[in-house]
């Protein structure tokens, strides 16, 4: 953990230096603010840097609780590992291991309609692919990078959280198994309410395009989350529906993830499960059939960014 975290500081570091804000040592004092305190409004409050979830009550994820966790639309700095083991792949004869970095990086700006901004980039490392017995065998390296950047507004009187911005891949895949290794990009659009007391419930979209082809992927993620007394939560996974693509292949996974938001020492944790399915009706191309994914979240509730473009925070 003490490696880990003179990782985070070296980068924030480098981000101050670039202009974004600055680094404060408070950031790593992460007391966590559970659901048994007072629920904040859901607009982001520019005095107060420790990103509160729905709370009210028990099990309502306040603080950097399960609420802020699960929510993709909240401002709280994140250092995502996950590890997703695909036991059976239609079209492939063999298992697969994807294990992904993906930090969450909330930016506040001095704007008023857009108090901030999130960059969520994600690095697949793949070893092994699921074809050992296809043409091209047993593969493993880095997949495409991916970038997400969205700024965020939110409607306080409606509880919710609309967020646009853009999807960026970038063809660093290793090998032509591991990625499209063609630069894409499209827009990115989500939604996520709190109006239904102790549940998280939206939608994220993005359509990335390829610049180089006639390549496009049309992906959903619907965000269905319920908050349970003790930081516990259940809902449906953070995995990406493929809604059509060039081809006109289709994948719909059936998935439940059950999580814990906890503390590791003084460092708050999110931790999930999530087993899916994806049933012979719900695809058409190349899809997972059976896997499970574990990730593993740091939180970081008073990592303090501020973007250069707009200013400091007033």
């Amino acid at each position: 953990m003490p490696q880990l975290k003179a990782t985070l500081v070296t980068l924030v570091s480098v981000l101050s230096a670039l202009g974004y804000g600055q680094f404060e040592a408070s950031a790593w004092q992460t007391d966590i603010q559970f659901a048994s305190e007072e629920a904040a409004p859901m607009a982001f409050n520019r005095e107060s840097y420790v990103v509160r979830g729905q709370g009210g009550g028990s099990g309502g994820g306040g603080g950097a609780g399960a609420g802020a966790a699960t929510d993709p639309s909240v401002p709280l700095a994140q250092m995502q590992f996950q590890n997703v083991f695909v036991s059976e792949t239609y079209e492939s004869s063999g298992y697969s291991n994807q294990f992904i970095i993906q930090p969450v990086i909330p930016i506040h700006l001095d704007f008023e309609f857009f108090p901030y901004h999130i960059i969520r980039p994600t690095l697949p490392v793949i070893a092994p692919t699921a074809d050992p017995d296809g043409p091209q065998g047993v593969e493993g390296g880095l997949g495409d990078l991916t970038i997400i950047d969205v700024v965020v507004h939110p409607f306080e009187k409606l509880k919710t959280n609309l967020g646009i911005g853009y999807i960026a891949v970038a063809p660093t895949a290793t090998d032509p198994q591991l990625g499209l290794r063609k630069w894409q990009l499209g827009p990115t659009i989500f939604a996520v309410t709190k109006a239904i007391p102790k549940w998280n419930l939206g939608a994220l979209v993005q359509v990335p395009f390829s610049l180089e082809s006639d390549s496009y992927t049309v992906q959903m993620q619907p965000i269905v989350v319920r908050m349970l007394p003790n930081e516990w939560y259940v809902g449906l996974g953070d995995q990406e529906w493929i809604l059509d693509d060039q081809d006109g292949n289709y994948s719909l996974p059936i998935n439940f993830r059950i999580g814990k938001v906890c503390k590791f020492g003084d460092q708050p944790m999110n931790v999930f499960l999530m087993p899916y399915y994806t049933p012979e009706g719900l695809r058409k191309g190349p899809a997972s059939k059976w896997g499970v994914k574990l990730s593993v979240s740091l939180l970081f509730p008073k990592l303090q960014l501020d973007g250069p473009l707009f200013g400091s925070r007033s």
